[in-house]
């Protein structure tokens, strides 16, 4: 597997962004393609022992992405920003309630867009990212989305104490996770690798 190494340089630290959610009452918007399938992704791997299928990359649109990310940061709109990768956006949202100095939990409906419930939570399909914001300002963010040939929708909230996902579409499902759960899924991963139970 080749490995990329990349240093850059950011001009202000105050435009630096980390992903975890920040405050209680913030809303969680999706920026970039909510479809596209499972291809490729960890699910099918570690689930279904399978390890192939269409991987999509359209690099106008990774691009457009970072453009609107980067505005919006700049203009001080986005208050925490992560990439779905590995895992999909069960995954991302999860890691970004784990928030170093205190977890916060979040409730959030995906939006399904005809695919089946696996599909909208461990598709690993790009270009996407979870961000958080202030209400009053997801009008800001969705012009400036709109301006950079970028979907974005409001998808949910920071609150509780659990990671609470749900889906838009007459089969209405539900993932429930404490922040304790991902807690220690998370912090005792290469524990567990290296010394399986």
């Amino acid at each position: 597997t080749p490995v990329i190494g990349m240093l850059g340089i950011l001009d202000d630290i105050k435009d630096r962004m980390t992903q975890w959610f920040k405050e209680e009452g913030d809303i969680i918007g999706m920026i970039g393609v909510t479809k596209g399938g499972l291809g490729g992704s960890e699910y099918l791997k570690v689930l279904h022992g399978v390890e192939k299928g269409q991987v999509r990359l359209d690099l106008d649109a990774e691009k457009n992405l970072r453009d609107a990310c980067l505005k919006a940061i700049k203009a001080g709109i986005i208050i925490s920003a992560h990439d779905v990768s590995d895992g999909g956006a069960c995954v991302a949202l999860a890691e970004c309630c784990l928030n170093p100095d205190g977890a916060l939990g979040a409730e959030v409906s995906l939006p399904l867009d005809g695919e089946r419930p696996d599909e909208a939570l461990f598709g690993e399909f790009g270009p996407r990212a979870i961000v958080s914001l202030k209400e009053k300002d997801a009008g800001a963010l969705e012009k400036i989305c709109s301006l950079c040939g970028v979907p974005f929708k409001v998808i949910g909230t920071v609150n509780g104490g659990a990671l609470k996902i749900g889906w838009l579409s007459p089969l209405r499902g539900y993932v429930n996770l404490p922040l304790s759960e991902i807690q220690d899924a998370w912090g005792y991963a290469l524990e567990r690798f290296v010394k399986p139970a």
